[in-house]
């Protein structure tokens, strides 16, 4: 994948799972990436090892002229706070 900044954990409206939301070119990396491939913490050009740095795998993602933006559900790997 790639390497960036999580920009917030956000929680699915529907099943209150947590996720990350962040942009595209982060969660996913590459324009033919696909939902179920794992997102790594650290990043792949970081060092990440994958599988045991998986830390989620993405959900939604949207890349066009308007919007370039992805979701991730998190594996539970890593702890979170809600607060």
């Amino acid at each position: 994948m790639s390497a960036g900044t999580l920009g917030a954990i956000v929680f699915d409206i529907t099943t209150c799972q947590p996720l990350i939301l962040s942009n595209r070119r982060v969660v996913a990396g590459a324009s033919d990436a696909a939902a179920g491939e794992p997102v790594a913490q650290p990043g792949r050009v970081d060092g990440a090892r994958v599988p045991g740095d998986a830390v989620a795998t993405p959900t939604r993602m949207e890349l066009d002229s308007r919007m370039e933006a992805a979701v991730a559900t998190l594996n539970g790997t890593r702890p979170y706070c809600r607060d």
